[in-house]
């Protein structure tokens, strides 16, 4: 299992952020409170590696996720349902990213369902971005006991 710290976490998910959507991201601050409203969680396994990844934000940043993904403007869309969706969209897409940053190239890694939580998770990499001063918080947990 190839090694991932808090700096690639962002580097991935920042990447992926511009690409699919457009929203460009700055690296947040832990020392206000932030407000995260919707949640979600996907899972991967495999001989290389085991863990989950999880992403919380507000729903003004999903707002903005949302309506770039669509392609209309964040009035148009409603946090709940489409916001939401956007955010297990980014999940899945993140989560691709980190399998194959840890090694799923040469081994199978199985990635999960996305899937939407009533609260965050914890996780031994955590990264707070934000866009336009709304936040996106990404948790990863990783467990080399069950990967060896």
């Amino acid at each position: 299992m190839n090694a991932i710290d808090g700096a690639r976490l962002t580097s991935l998910t920042t990447s992926a952020l511009e690409t699919v959507a457009f929203v460009a991201v700055d690296i947040g601050t832990s020392d206000q409170p932030h407000e995260f409203a919707r949640h979600g969680e996907i899972q991967f396994h495999g001989q290389g590696a085991h863990g989950r990844l999880s992403l919380s934000a507000s729903d003004g940043f999903l707002a903005e996720l949302a309506s770039s993904m669509l392609g209309v403007e964040p009035e148009e869309v409603d946090a709940l349902r489409d916001g939401q969706a956007a955010l297990l969209e980014l999940l899945n897409i993140v989560a691709g990213e980190v399998i194959v940053e840890l090694g799923g190239q040469e081994e199978a890694i199985k990635l999960g369902m996305p899937a939407s939580t009533a609260a965050p998770m914890t996780g031994e990499i955590e990264v707070l971005l934000n866009s336009m001063g709304e936040p996106l918080r990404v948790a990863l947990a990783l467990d080399t006991a069950a990967a060896s």
